[in-house]
């Protein structure tokens, strides 16, 4: 609850990821490729009701990593121009 909710990318859509995020207490989704690369997720997410982004798989098991070590970490995330 209160927090941001870390999601490899799988087989279940993204809206139902993010509505599972959501209902268990999540303000937002990072959700990572499962493919070890740095290719983006494009998502289609009409409808959740908490913000999200993607990431590649790279970054994915690198903030996994770090989140592992220290769960209580803070993270910025920011956004380029494009």
């Amino acid at each position: 609850t209160g927090r941001i909710a870390v999601i490899s990318r799988g087989t279940c859509e993204f809206v139902r990821k993010f509505a599972n995020a959501a209902d268990a207490g999540a303000i937002a989704v990072i959700i990572y490729n499962n493919e070890a690369s740095e290719e983006l997720v494009n998502m289609e997410t009409s409808g959740a009701r908490i913000p999200g982004l993607s990431i590649s798989g790279v970054d994915g098991e690198r903030l996994r990593a770090i989140l592992a070590t220290d769960p209580e970490i803070d993270v910025r995330v920011v956004f380029s121009a494009t």
